[in-house]
């Protein structure tokens, strides 16, 4: 036999060796595609728990070394207030609150609404701030999160999102404000 004849019959077998449903994921291939289709399923199906879970709930943090006396939110258009107001007393520094806006009923809301918040620090200062801009039956999360900034002010940083990477997309809802907690004054 030539060696022609050798290197063809050789290259003849590895073919044939290649296509043989002899490896691990040929005979198991069934398995591994249910497998990976009802981990793929239970991924979506946390995902969607995570998410409802989150839905119309307010999170309030204070990182800040200032004592929130009182903080206010609710929702209103251009005319009038449309959403009750919800009121939460005293934030202690360190201190984080989580309350469900159910009684809002932000999922009825229709037309233009903004989300409005007043903040009463303990030193005697106000501020009453308005983030967003439209809010078609909102069913997310609002976070509302104080922490210190430069100068003695306080950052008071709002967010409404929806879903379970809390997009702010339909909400237009992040903003950032310094606060003087002395007198109130917003930058």
């Amino acid at each position: 036999m030539k060696q022609e004849d050798l290197n063809a019959n050789e290259s003849k077998e590895i073919l044939e060796a290649l296509n043989e449903p002899s490896s691990f994921f040929h005979k198991h291939k069934k398995v591994l595609f249910i497998v990976l289709f009802l981990l793929a399923g239970f991924i979506v199906a946390a995902m969607l728990v995570i998410e409802k879970k989150d839905a119309n709930t307010v999170y309030l943090s204070n990182h800040s070394s200032v004592e929130i006396k009182s903080v206010e939110l609710w929702y209103e258009n251009e005319e009038k207030p449309v959403t009750e107001v919800m009121r939460f007393g005293t934030l202690a520094k360190g201190e984080k609150k989580k309350e469900s806006t159910k009684a809002l009923k932000l999922s009825e809301l229709t037309g233009q609404a903004y989300l409005t918040i007043r903040v009463r620090f303990l030193g005697g200062g106000e501020a009453t701030l308005q983030s967003g801009q439209s809010m078609h039956n909102f069913e997310g999360k609002i976070l509302l999160t104080f922490t210190d900034s430069d100068e003695a002010k306080v950052m008071l940083s709002m967010k409404a999102g929806e879903g379970i990477f809390h997009s702010t997309a339909r909400t237009k809802c992040d903003d950032a404000y310094d606060i003087n907690p002395k007198d109130g004054y917003v930058e």
